[in-house]
């Protein structure tokens, strides 16, 4: 389902030139609440998280669950410039959310990419990019944005 809406979106954009950004999320050191609190509470974690998540884009915005404890936002519409209010709003609303199942803070790690970018040419470049970006915020210490 996420790929076929990637697919459609970025399909869009090549055809009609107009931005879209997509945002890689990954919670920092979530196997960490799995390992103290099970599974179960991990669970209720990504469920909080992707309400989080829809709560801090807007209606046109498309949230999913790319696996594991990884999330993607698709902003249509939005140059990278303005890609990064919406992910600094998910970093602190996430950051300073107390959790249900975990007494502990829990941090997020987001990368951005963007088109139109000349080397992006498909929709698994612009995730490709997006989590590269996601990887070098998690390489910096986390609790961080960064742009591809």
């Amino acid at each position: 389902y996420c790929e076929n809406i990637l697919e459609k979106a970025f399909n869009m954009t090549s055809r009609y030139q107009t931005p879209a950004s997509c945002l890689m999320i990954d919670i920092d050191k979530f196997k960490g609440v799995n390992d103290q609190f099970g599974h179960q509470a991990g669970d209720v974690c990504l469920k909080e998280i992707a309400n989080i998540l829809r709560n801090c884009v807007r209606n046109v915005d498309t949230v999913g669950r790319w696996g594991g404890e990884e999330f993607f936002v698709l902003l249509p519409q939005t140059k990278k410039e303005n890609a990064m209010p919406p992910a600094s709003r998910i970093l602190k609303t996430i950051s300073d959310n107390k959790f249900s199942s975990y007494p502990d803070r829990i941090t997020v790690s987001i990368g951005i990419a963007c088109i139109p970018e000349p080397s992006i040419d498909s929709v698994a470049k612009l995730i490709n990019a997006a989590d590269h970006a996601m990887y070098e915020a998690k390489v910096a210490g986390g609790n961080r944005v960064e742009l591809a």
